[in-house]
């Protein structure tokens, strides 16, 4: 009779135990569909903002490419505006000042 005891409240603490972690586990997830499903609504909302984003990129492309001529021509004139020009060595501007003091030295 001792045996049987001993089984019944085996048996009796076990049960109680599966139905604590089934219960446990039940309300894990209920949690991770929670998750699952705010995952989903988060990822559909950067799908949707992904494309928005790619048809903005190409509208600035394709306007970046119309204008890309207009723009070339302006820092085109600007560079030239600022860059230096070649200096004229000592040599060029030395037979400048000859033929010309020449030139006042023949009248």
């Amino acid at each position: 009779m001792n045996d049987v005891m001993k089984a019944d409240v085996f048996f009796f603490i076990t049960t109680i135990a599966v139905v604590v972690l089934t219960v446990l586990f039940v309300i894990a997830m209920v949690y991770l569909v929670r998750i699952l499903r705010d995952v989903k609504d988060i990822s559909s909302q950067a799908k949707v903002e992904a494309s928005r984003l790619a048809e903005d990129v190409a509208a600035f492309r394709s306007e970046a490419r119309a204008q890309g001529a207009r723009a070339k021509e302006v820092i085109a004139f600007w560079v030239d505006k600022f860059r230096p020009r070649p200096f004229m060595g000592k040599e060029k501007k030395s037979t400048r000042t000859k033929s010309k003091s020449s030139a006042l030295s023949d009248k």
